[in-house]
């Protein structure tokens, strides 16, 4: 998701014209212009709407938390929690 975000003027477009090539989806939270892997409820991204609109083209590939500047074991209990209510339970 943020990859496409950083990459690309329309998010959902870009999902879009990609859908036939989506294997796979990493999940994180990004600020426009920076390349930061920000926990799940920080950033620019509408993790919710991004996700509705990956369902919405098809997509029920595996989903991975990608927060590689976090300390994985001290914050993946709470992202984990967060993504399943807030991202995934919205759907």
């Amino acid at each position: 998701m943020g990859h496409f975000y950083l990459s690309e003027k329309d998010l959902y477009a870009a999902m879009e014209r990609a859908k036939d090539y989506i294997c796979y989806s990493h999940i994180d939270n990004m600020c426009m212009g920076e390349h930061c892997h920000k926990l799940p409820w920080e950033g620019d991204i509408d993790l919710p709407a991004a996700y509705r609109k990956l369902k919405s083209l098809g997509y029920d590939g595996p989903v991975s938390l990608d927060i590689y500047i976090q300390d994985y074991a001290a914050v993946a209990p709470q992202c984990l929690s967060y993504i399943n209510e807030n991202v995934f339970g919205l759907l």
